[in-house]
């Protein structure tokens, strides 16, 4: 039972000094926290717009798959799941017994999200073919150039087969920013 009243420092060069490291006056302070704003407000709607394609490709791909491809895609997710949270310090077992699910429960939840990944990745992969999207190796080389550029500033040296994924990953999303730019204007 007590009264509290919230009081706002003052906007002053000090304040501003310390939010943003750099000598500022309140006018360019503004105009940058304005141009901020304005930056993520447009990558929200970016990925708001992305998002809304995405699962129209998802609810208008129509196919139908062997259980085999359902079960091997459960279990890639469970293992993502899984290495996710152990990178996360949490024991895989002690996650079960915690969430009170079984590996079989785990499995049926997600039996629909698996064939709707199924749905998308094979919708993309159509999309690609019929729109003709593609990349070439110098994109990508410069993409995984950046890409290793800002894993050596965060001191961190991947190995090979590393490379190969991050090469891999990155061909992929250049492919998908390609096509999603094609649709999303």
């Amino acid at each position: 039972n007590r009264l509290e009243e919230r009081h706002l420092p003052a906007l002053d060069a000090e304040l501003i000094k310390k939010i943003t490291n750099q000598d500022l006056s309140e006018a360019d302070f503004r105009a940058e926290l304005q141009t901020k704003l304005i930056k993520s407000m447009e990558q929200d709607e970016q990925g708001r717009l992305e998002n809304s394609f995405l699962e129209a490709v998802q609810s208008s791909t129509t196919a139908s798959f062997s259980d085999i491809l359902i079960e091997e895609e459960i279990h890639y997710m469970i293992d993502e799941q899984k290495h996710d949270l152990e990178s996360r310090g949490i024991n895989w077992e002690q996650y079960l017994s915690a969430t009170g699910k079984t590996h079989e429960d785990l499995h049926k939840d997600k039996h629909q999200e698996a064939e709707n990944r199924l749905k998308l990745r094979f919708g993309v992969q159509e999309l690609f073919k019929l729109e003709q999207i593609e990349v070439t190796p110098e994109e990508v080389t410069a993409a995984l150039d950046d890409e290793m550029k800002i894993l050596a500033s965060m001191n961190y040296q991947p190995k090979i087969e590393e490379q190969e994924m991050f090469r891999s990953r990155l061909q992929n999303k250049l492919k998908m920013d390609k096509l999603i730019a094609k649709f999303i204007k």
